[in-house]
């Protein structure tokens, strides 16, 4: 199993496991995280999360929960 390197990778490494539909994301042009949702037939739904920053390690944080 590869290392899982930063916050975003863990709270989707935590999605992943629970089955959810829902993957966290960034974008060059944006300083938002995006949460995107994973459709039937490949297609995705996105919606930016502002408030919290794809540059901001406690905004990351805030969203994985509590570690441990």
């Amino acid at each position: 199993m590869a290392t899982i390197q930063n916050p975003m990778q863990r709270c989707n490494a935590v999605l992943r496991a629970f089955g959810a539909r829902y993957r966290l994301r960034e974008h060059r042009r944006s300083p938002w995280i995006t949460v995107y949702q994973l459709n039937n037939g490949g297609k995705t739904r996105e919606h930016t999360v502002r408030g919290y920053a794809a540059n901001d390690p406690p905004g990351d944080r805030g969203l994985a929960g509590p570690a441990g």
